[in-house]
């Protein structure tokens, strides 16, 4: 019946971490909370002097490293709109830039907090917290060099960013 599949067949806990996470980044988004305009501006100053594609690695290697404990979907929905306008000013591709962004966020299963995936892993009996930690370090170390490789695949996709 429809209840027993609501009670048994849906992951609410998920549901409602997916439902916060959109509201976490609409707010986060408001012109009111000032958190883009905080971070264009601050941005403005430091990549004046660096070129397109080194403002995307190192964009992508903080923003791979905050995901590891905050929720990759929030980072994503906040920042690309404003990293990518920032990128524009810079002339750089937002294409190529959305694309490695996008990649990097994928690597955070370091923590429960990085991911539902990985909440789901840290979560589960058979995979065990420890495990959890272990695949997780492991997966985020691989990672780095994969970044770096993303960025001449982005610009064979979608051409060079400045």
């Amino acid at each position: 019946t429809a209840g027993e599949l609501a009670s048994r067949g849906v992951s609410w806990d998920s549901l409602f971490l997916l439902c916060s996470t959109l509201t976490l980044a609409a707010v986060f988004k408001m012109p009111e909370v000032g958190i883009v305009n905080a971070l264009t501006t601050g941005l403005l100053p430091y990549i004046q002097g660096m070129s397109p594609m080194w403002f995307m690695i190192v964009c992508c290697l903080i923003f791979w490293l905050v995901t590891q404990v905050t929720h990759n979907l929030v980072i994503v929905l906040v920042l690309v709109g404003a990293l990518g306008e920032v990128l524009l000013a810079a002339g750089a591709n937002p294409w190529a830039f959305a694309f490695v962004f996008a990649m990097t966020c994928q690597f955070a299963f370091m923590t429960p907090a990085a991911c539902a995936i990985g909440a789901i892993g840290f979560g589960d009996d058979w995979i065990g917290r420890k495990n959890a930690y272990k695949l997780g370090i492991a997966f985020t170390l691989l990672a780095v060099p994969f970044i770096f490789m993303m960025v001449p695949i982005a610009m064979a996709l979608f051409g060079p960013f400045a």
